[in-house]
């Protein structure tokens, strides 16, 4: 059975949008930093070995797609993420897959069901057998006194 995709299609270009605006190495580690708490581009130059320029080059682009907010106080601005939950939901995936947040196929069983928000799963190739051509979704380990039964 297909997917319905007629309710995609009208949000595709918002969305390819979205992915350009990370599209550059800088940006995505200023937005993982921002994830946590705001910044002043001080903050940001020390914290994550970004120069000045390019630091401002990178936040003027995230600035104009609406990715982050400042706020003033005195001579000093502070970035933060914005408001936006899709900005939010995206920043917190790819941050969890750029620090390896997310568990391998192969120690899933050891993660508590409630500490992973399953909607966020990224489609990993690693859920793929080369060898067998099948899908892995799970790896069923016998408890003490079972047999195992492969």
């Amino acid at each position: 059975m297909k997917a319905d995709r007629s309710g995609i299609a009208p949000k595709a270009e918002e969305a390819v949008a979205l992915l350009k605006a990370f599209a550059h190495p800088s940006r995505l580690i200023v937005c993982c930093a921002l994830r946590e708490r705001e910044m002043s581009v001080g903050d940001m130059e020390a914290a994550l070995n970004i120069k000045q320029p390019n630091l401002s080059r990178e936040l003027a682009k995230l600035r104009t797609e609406g990715i982050v907010e400042t706020r003033r106080n005195s001579k000093v601005i502070f970035y933060r993420l914005s408001g936006d939950t899709r900005v939010a939901n995206f920043v917190d995936a790819i941050c969890a897959v750029m620090t390896d947040a997310w568990p391998s196929a192969a120690n899933v069983a050891s993660v508590k069901r409630d500490t992973v928000p399953t909607t966020r799963w990224p489609r990993r190739s690693s859920h793929f057998d080369q060898a067998s051509g099948y899908g892995v979704f799970a790896k069923v380990i016998p408890t003490s006194g079972e047999e195992d039964r492969s």
